[in-house]
């Protein structure tokens, strides 16, 4: 039986190893897509632990995972790190990004920053019915 953490990577080497290899995988594709590189073997999940172990250090957090810190590059060793999984739905290629006030965010991040719900910007957003100047326009 596996520790939580060992499970983790367990999981972690094997989705990085599914992008990687296996061209029937839709992550694969999207990859493929997206121009991403799919160059550097990650190794076996012996290499993989020891290596992020050595490298990365336990997680510095329980809900930790190991993400990549810049979307439109691979799994290369020196684009991954201990991260949680909302940091890495923020950085993902189709989180929408919008600009205001001369900084770009996805639509989390505004939210968050601006104390509006979610869901209310989300939907009110993706439905075109505002930009955001007048999606927050209340909320300034």
């Amino acid at each position: 039986m596996r520790t939580p953490l060992e499970q983790r990577l367990f999981n972690t080497h094997r989705n990085i190893r599914q992008v990687i290899y296996n061209k029937n995988s839709p992550a694969h594709q999207i990859w493929i897509k997206h121009g991403i590189p799919l160059e550097e073997d990650v190794g076996d999940l012996e290499q993989f632990t020891s290596w992020v172990m050595k490298k990365l250090g336990p997680p510095p957090f329980p809900e930790a995972r190991i993400v990549r810190k810049d979307q439109s590059r691979g799994y290369l060793k020196k684009n991954l790190e201990w991260n949680s999984h909302k940091v890495q739905g923020q950085r993902l290629l189709r989180a929408a990004r919008i600009k205001f006030r001369g900084r770009t965010q996805c639509v989390r991040a505004w939210a968050e920053e601006l104390g509006i719900s979610y869901h209310v910007l989300y939907n009110r957003y993706y439905r075109g019915k505002l930009n955001l100047k007048q999606l927050v326009k209340e909320y300034l």
